[in-house]
């Protein structure tokens, strides 16, 4: 009895203990699109009777300590947030939840639905978003793509230096292989699918920016065989906002920038205004700047309808840099390093070393008049190479709440491009390292009224015009299932022409022998197209489908595409076609004289057109028939009659299609395991599919396949964040263009390489830490083997559209060029006091190999890999101060040193025809800019 007694105490004691032991609640509220901490957010935990609670730390992670075992109300608020409650059962153990915020916005929620936003432990893809103070902070009036080297597997570089003209690479696709969305808009070209940063000025007016890496989240058949990257633009604003900028730094740097947000205003409108003014001299030599950027947005509610109009754009001019060149052509020393030996000519005298910053495409010029023997000097600087562009882009969404389980949105745009680069028309002889262009002005002027022009400046202009629409509609059929269904369809035209730019002291040019089949002796003036000049147009019309699974535990999807893209192609200077004796027959004018055989109406008849023998001619006329020749080589020529008609091509359609889907598997409240396996097949672009010499389909067009497996776990545990994922890749009949500098004729070569199989597999892996409240870390480190399996044919083909020949290579085994594929970046942000801050970060690329030409792996022969780069490092350095000095106005200063040791390294290794690309002496290259700096003030409310 006296042992039952001693255990029930014992009992009593043991139950009394732990109903008075108590617990924590630990958690952490997040942005929903990017995934970063908001501090300072309120968090308050009830139960029947007591309510307490707290505010979230720097990274937004939150403690409430103190709680009895029992079943309390968690409930997230945070300004400018929709707010968030959770039930959380506190038993014998510490508890944690965490809280994804979306912004209190009805309008910029619903786009990040448009634009397929991603979700972390919702959506199974490996992702990485980059909000807006990030961008504020580390910008340093770059392109927003070389931001992204920051995030795994990306690879971004200026290339030859222009504002502008950077390029992005994920996982070792390049960015014609990326879907670049703009507030759920497509924006690659629909003929080539290139993105030209230059015509959008976006990093100010940008909200977010999120990479979705390999087979992504988009529901649109875009191009997303690399990734998807989502930009997501200001303009959606609640809160009245007004902010004013200016920043200055290296090269004569300087943007004027303004922005002002009116928040919700009476009647339910909001709108959001933008303009900047940008100029510099740039760092690489000759590539200046000139650019005017715009955006706008107003946005009015009704019941349950919302539109918002958006428009922006950035009309610009730029010098650019745009071909490589050896390595002693920059440095000696740095060609001495890497191995090379043509840093010197036969007498030991140093060839070349002209500097990192050398650029061979600008010179100088004196224009003038002789009058009475006296010369007028007015010397300017003259850029053989600049680009001229304005792409205004205007977006009209339509949002429809229909009831509590069905959501519509629509989207309608207009893209309306025009511009183009300014080239020569041959190659310019140089002196000292430039241009000689005095030596052709001389020329040109002194027989300028009775010869055309040696050379001049000609423009290469490609117009477009683009419109298309964005349809879908989301069912939630149970609280754990959506289904979503939409249309997508774009009219493209290109107009792709070259006209005189420049005459260079010349009166007239005419047609060069090669360059088109017109009139040889016509005058061309300035603004007269010449050397080509053809249209393109693309119709898309594409249907999706996709079946989303919701739990806190578990979300899953499946998702297909179907679509159908068809081409078509005019030209204006190949030769028209008439009928002759009942024969659909191409007819044109020929410059070589040895070829016409006679002339009637201005059309020419040629040998090989048709079996001349002998002397014989042609003799046309309006009435009757003619025999040319004699015996079995006699031919009756009927008149030729009518105009003629252009060489347009028949629409050539394609299908295509996209099938993927995908698992996240929450395992606590802390890790996460997703997978998602895909298959997409693409038709290949417009240039293709057409011989831009005969206005020809190529034979034998067939579909690109591309297979993608992928697989990633998470931590996102108080203040460490941890993703892992692996994929592979296998691209099928892959489609290149390259495009390389002819240096007989100045012009451009086309190398146009299809059947091509590649294989992209490798980890990645990001990771945040934050330290204390003063100290946080992130890193990325993504290790890649890209390699391609095949060997073949490419067709080479100048500029004009004249194929030149094929060229044989054999690339089985050998690496993908052109993109870095192993990386690591670590950052840190310190933070002393509040308002300061410091954030220097480290970045490195290795294994980056030179782009291979066909012509330099012969089929038959062990195939070798192209010129590996040195691995390169970089350390950069960002700073500010804010605070507030007057009511609620605060100020803003930040500054910024890029490549803060002056270290240089090859970024980028393009190809050409001829060039080894096995050996430093002759492989063709850019670097990296050197040190720059960027200051920047801002008043803001």
């Amino acid at each position: 009895m006296k042992n039952i007694l001693s255990a029930f105490f014992v009992l009593i004691f043991t139950v009394q203990a732990a109903y008075a032991q108590t617990y924590a609640l630990k958690g952490k509220l997040v942005d929903k699109a990017s995934g970063e901490g908001l501090a300072g957010a309120s968090v308050q935990v009830s139960s029947p009777g007591t309510t307490t609670g707290g505010l979230t730390e720097v990274n937004g992670t939150f403690k409430v300590e103190n709680l009895k075992p029992g079943t309390y109300t968690v409930t997230a608020s945070y300004i400018g947030y929709l707010s968030a409650t959770e039930t959380v059962v506190i038993s014998n153990k510490d508890a944690f939840v965490t809280f994804r915020l979306g912004e209190d916005n009805a309008t910029l929620n619903e786009v990040e639905i448009v634009a397929d936003v991603a979700v972390e432990r919702e959506t199974p893809v490996a992702f990485s978003a980059i909000k807006e103070s990030t961008i504020r902070e580390s910008l340093a009036g770059r392109d927003l793509p070389l931001l992204l080297n920051e995030t795994p597997g990306v690879y971004a570089t200026n290339q030859g230096g222009g504002p502008g003209e950077s390029r992005i690479s994920i996982r070792g696709f390049s960015q014609e292989n990326i879907a670049v969305m703009v507030n759920g808009v497509p924006v690659n070209d629909m003929e080539n699918g290139r993105v030209f940063w230059s015509n959008w000025d976006l990093g100010d007016v940008t909200k977010s920016t999120q990479v979705q890496r390999g087979l992504s989240a988009s529901k649109l058949a875009t191009p997303s065989v690399g990734g998807t990257m989502n930009i997501l633009t200001k303009g959606f604003e609640n809160k009245r906002s007004f902010v004013a900028r200016q920043e200055i730094g290296s090269n004569s740097y300087s943007k004027t920038s303004l922005m002002y947000s009116s928040g919700q205003l009476q009647g339910d409108w909001a709108f959001t205004v933008y303009g900047s003014r940008r100029t510099g001299d740039g760092w690489v030599e000759g590539t200046w700047d000139d650019s005017w950027s715009y955006f706008a947005n107003i946005s009015k509610k009704f019941g349950n309808h919302t539109l918002s109009l958006t428009g922006l754009g950035s009309p610009q001019k730029h010098g650019q840099r745009s071909f490589a060149k050896n390595i002693a052509t920059y440095s000696a020393d740095k060609a001495q390093e890497l191995g090379a030996t043509n840093y010197k000519d036969n007498d030991g005298k140093i060839i070349g070393d002209y500097g990192f910053d050398y650029n061979a495409h600008w010179g100088e010029l004196d224009r003038y008049t002789l009058s009475d023997g006296d010369t007028i000097h007015n010397r300017e600087k003259l850029n053989e190479r600049q680009n001229y562009y304005h792409k205004p882009q205007f977006n009209l969404n339509h949002f429809w709440t229909i009831s509590e389980k069905l959501f519509m949105s629509n989207v309608v745009y207009a893209s309306i491009g025009n511009g183009g680069g300014v080239s020569p028309l041959s190659t310019i002889a140089t002196k000292n390292g430039r241009p000689n262009f005095q030596s052709i002005y001389d020329a040109n002027y002194r027989n300028r009224e009775t010869t055309k022009a040696t050379n001049i400046l000609r423009a290469n202009v490609n117009n477009h015009r683009w419109y298309g629409f964005i349809s879908g509609m989301d069912y939630k059929a149970t609280e754990r299932t959506t289904l979503s269904a939409g249309i997508d369809g774009r009219t493209y035209k290109g107009e792709h022409y070259s006209q005189v730019h420049d005459l260079l002291g010349a009166n007239f040019a005419s047609n060069i022998s090669g360059h088109a089949n017109q009139d040889p002796n016509k005058k061309l003036y300035e603004g007269d197209k010449i050397s080509f000049n053809n249209d393109g147009y693309v119709r898309y019309i594409g249907g999706f489908l996709m079946a989303e699974y919701k739990t806190p535990v578990l979300s899953a999807f499946v998702s297909g595409t179907l679509s159908n893209t068809a081409y078509k192609r005019k030209d204006y200077f190949l030769p028209k076609i008439y009928s002759i004796n009942g024969s659909q027959t191409p007819v044109g004018f020929y410059t070589t004289p040895a070829t016409i055989v006679n002339q009637v109406n201005n059309i020419y008849y040629t040998q090989s057109d048709y079996v001349i023998s002998g002397k014989d001619t042609v003799q046309l006329n309006q009435n009757s028939p003619v025999t040319v020749g004699s015996g079995t080589s006699a031919k009756n020529i009927q008149q030729v009659s009518g105009t003629g008609k252009l060489k347009e091509s028949d629409w050539v359609k394609f299908t295509g299609y996209t099938i993927k889907g995908g698992l996240n598997y929450n395992l606590n409240e802390f890790n996460n395991l997703f997978f998602n396996l895909g298959y997409i097949n693409k038709p290949q672009f417009f240039n293709f599919v057409f011989d831009t010499r005969s206005g020809e389909q190529f034979a034998n067009n067939q579909n690109e396949g591309v297979m993608s497996f992928e697989v990633g776990y998470g931590i996102n545990r108080g203040n460490f964040k941890a993703n892992l994922n692996g994929y592979h890749t296998t691209w099928y009949d892959r489609s290149i263009s390259r495009s390389v500098q002819d240096e007989a004729t100045g012009g451009m070569l086309y190398y146009n390489i299809t059947g091509m199989d590649a294989r992209h597999l490798g980890v990645e892996l990001e990771l945040a830490q934050e330290i204390s409240r003063k100290v946080s870390l992130n890193a990325a480190i993504s290790l890649g083997d890209w390699r391609w399996n095949s060997e073949g044919k490419a067709r080479i083909v100048t500029e004009t559209g004249v194929q030149i020949g094929e060229a044989d290579f054999n690339a089985k085994g050998i690496h993908v060029g052109g993109s870095a594929q192993n990386q690591f970046m670590l950052g840190v942000r310190y933070e002393p006091i509040k308002g300061f801050y410091i954030r220097p970060t480290y970045l490195m690329f290795a294994k980056n190999y030179a782009d291979f030409s066909p012509d330099a792996l012969p089929a038959g022969k062990t195939p070798q890999d192209a010129f590996r780069l040195p691995t390169s490092r970089n350390i950069d350095i960002h700073s500010g101060y804010s605070f507030k000095f007057y009511k609620d106005l605060k100020l803003t200063l930040n500054g910024s040193v890029l490549n803060v040791l002056n270290e240089f390294y090859i970024t980028d290794a393009p190809t050409r025809s001829g060039i080894n690309q096995f050996d430093p002496n002759s492989i063709e290259v850019f670097f990296n800019r050197g040190r720059t700096f960027v200051l920047g003030a801002s008043v803001s409310l």
